[in-house]
């Protein structure tokens, strides 16, 4: 995501419904989302973390990192 100046990335291995509520709380802090990355590593969850990201994929703009050295990658864009 370009012009981000903060990222956040979260470990997601089944942690609904947390997953739900740490992404909206991210999303809702006072530095403006234009200004937010948030990065989800989804490691194999089988609780439904993968629906859950694809819902909230209207809502709010995430990458979706497929494991730990995806996740990896990602941090280091710039």
């Amino acid at each position: 995501m370009s012009g981000a100046t903060v990222s956040v990335v979260v470990a997601a291995y089944n942690a609904m419904p947390y997953l739900t509520q740490c992404i909206a709380s991210v999303a809702e802090q006072s530095i403006g989302r234009d200004r937010l990355e948030v990065i989800v590593v989804d490691d194999g969850a089988t609780d439904g973390t993968a629906a859950e990201l694809e819902r909230l994929k209207g809502r709010y703009v995430y990458d979706l990192a497929g494991s730990s050295r995806d996740a990896r990658q990602c941090g280091g864009r710039g």
